[in-house]
């Protein structure tokens, strides 16, 4: 499917980078889908990058595909304890801030296919992310989302074209309590 694709990709870039970004990663991984609730958690993984695909937008034909516009999300997160500028700043080389990772993630993925049957991934967005009554352990860090549009191009009936016409429908019925009787039902529909 698409959308574990795209991710997987994206991520996989991110990570094939880390020799010359001068930094390692310590989280690159899908999005848990309760992201607010394990706050605490995944402050403690920073450097991070998260990918989550938004879903499929409404497709149009292309002769024998169709292309539907879809998003790819990717949160990424810096933490240092020393002060609030410095989450997003950074400090010396080994300390990366989270613009850092914002501008680093951008230049990695827009206008990049991935070796994917999709349009360039574009950047339309990125902007800082904030959590009301944020446990303490996650006060020290900064989190970004940047969105990427992109068309991704399917085969048109392409799963259904591999089944045949359902003409024959086929029943064995075994009905115990009427006394071990077997049944066998077989109705073939008439061409119109």
């Amino acid at each position: 499917m698409i959308a574990a694709e795209l991710e997987n990709a994206a991520l996989a870039r991110l990570k094939a980078a880390e020799t010359t970004l001068g930094y390692s990663w310590r989280t690159l991984d899908s999005l848990p889908l309760q992201f607010d609730e394990a706050l605490e958690q995944l402050a403690s993984q920073a450097p991070a990058a998260w990918a989550v695909w938004t879903g499929l937008g409404q497709g149009a034909v292309q002769g024998t595909t169709k292309a539907y516009p879809t998003s790819l999300v990717m949160i990424v997160a810096a933490e240092n304890r020393r002060s609030e500028r410095a989450t997003r700043h950074g400090g010396s080389d080994a300390e990366v801030g989270s613009y850092q990772l914002l501008a680093d993630v951008a230049a990695l993925l827009d206008e990049q296919k991935l070796g994917l049957d999709i349009a360039p991934l574009t950047l339309t967005d990125a902007r800082p992310l904030f959590f009301r009554g944020l446990p303490k352990a996650t006060r020290n860090w900064s989190v970004f989302a940047l969105t990427f549009e992109t068309t991704v191009f399917m085969r048109r009936g392409a799963a259904a074209s591999a089944l045949d016409d359902f003409a024959t429908f086929h029943a064995d019925w075994d009905l115990p309590p009427l006394g071990s009787i077997d049944a066998s039902d077989h109705l073939t529909l008439e061409t119109v």
